[in-house]
């Protein structure tokens, strides 16, 4: 197989966004956002768990915070994927060829792939967490929009009641845990493109020596 094989091969792997989302999974995420996310999570059940479960009637609270945090997260992924797509556009198109051959040739020095694919999954995962988090944002406000039609011609009082705080109690920790995913992975991206970049440089500057040795040998 030539190199211009390989890195077809490589580059034309995945077919779909659950297969980058899969295979990026193992490196998009550090020690450090591994434990902030575990962490936020636990807090987030407990929080939840004692709004619903507390002596006092802290229920309306909860879904004030649901609200709040639904409102958030939607138009924080909206305005970031704005952002990101015009981003990529422009570094898809103002980047040299010759970069992305750089890039194309360079292995990540922990990962057994090229740096190009390095940094189209850590783009795409990004985009892929905020499209996650507006779909959650989007599906949480359908719901509680329609709950109260379903719910009234469905289930008495209690029991109503009895969903609505079982609801609660499960939305409010998986969309602070959204939201909080989602700008640490904001902020791994940024760190993994400020790198790709300077490998992308480094690599450059490589074949331009070698082009310069090729054209002048005795120099």
């Amino acid at each position: 197989m030539t190199v211009s094989d390989r890195i077809s091969a490589e580059l034309f792997q995945d077919k779909n966004l659950l297969a980058v989302y899969r295979q990026s999974s193992s490196y998009a995420q550090n020690t450090f956002d591994k434990s902030v996310k575990i962490v936020s999570l636990v807090l987030l059940v407990v929080m939840s768990a004692y709004l619903i479960f507390s002596k006092s009637d802290l229920f309306p609270v909860a879904v004030k915070s649901i609200s709040s945090w639904v409102a958030l997260g939607f138009n924080y992924s909206i305005t970031i994927l704005g952002f990101l797509v015009a981003g990529f556009t422009i570094f898809a198109t103002m980047t040299k060829v010759e970069i992305f051959i750089a890039l194309t040739q360079a292995t990540h020095k922990t990962e057994n792939i090229s740096h190009i694919k390095f940094i189209f999954y850590s783009f795409l995962r990004v985009f892929i967490n905020h499209i996650i988090l507006l779909f959650a944002c989007v599906g949480t406000t359908m719901l509680k929009d329609s709950s109260a039609i379903y719910l009234s011609a469905f289930a008495d009082g209690d029991t109503i009641i009895r969903i609505k705080k079982a609801a609660v109690m499960i939305v409010l920790p998986i969309v602070g845990y959204l939201l909080i995913n989602a700008m640490l992975q904001l902020k791994t991206f940024i760190w993994n493109l400020y790198q790709s970049v300077i490998v992308a440089i480094a690599g450059a500057i490589t074949l331009h020596e070698i082009g310069e040795r090729k054209t002048n040998p005795s120099s």
